[in-house]
Formats: structure tokens, sequence, C-alpha cells
């Protein structure tokens, strides 16, 4: 677990703290569930596949160990586009 401090507006933490009491729940593990029931909903980001891993020593693109994130991002756009 980590840490962090978040600053609500008074009528937002008003109402969450009535929502946690009225499950019988912390203010925190109430917080916890809607996060989690958030980021289930979004699609995270997605980078480079694995293809892109194993494809990247024969790419032949010259200093590819040294200019990797540059490789990376350019063999992520092809594959989306294939």
């Amino acid at each position: 677990m980590h840490r962090t401090q978040v600053y609500f507006r008074q009528d937002q933490h008003l109402l969450l703290k009535r929502e946690a009491a009225r499950r019988g729940q912390s203010m925190t593990d109430y917080l916890r569930e809607l996060i989690d029931q958030h980021l289930v909903k979004i699609k995270r980001p997605s980078g480079p596949n694995l293809a892109c891993l194993t494809t990247l020593g024969a790419s032949k693109i010259k200093n590819s160990s040294s200019r990797h994130n540059e490789v990376f991002a350019k063999m992520a756009v092809r594959n989306k586009r294939a």
C-alpha cells in the first residue's frame, strides 16, 4: 500500500463520509472500492506489444539499443496500423 494525500471539497467529503457510513465501511475502504470500479471500466494505455520486443533485434534499425524508446514508439505505431 502507498499512502497519499487527497484534498476534497467540503461537499465531496461529506457525501463520501455519509455513503461510507451507510455501507458500514471506512471512508478509505469506500474510496478504494470506487477507484477499483473506475479503473476496471477505463482502458489502460497500451504500449508496444510483445511482438515489438522480439522483433527489435531483427529490425535492422541502427543504434536501436541506445534509441530503444524511439524505436519502440515507431514499432508500436506500425503494429497498430497492421
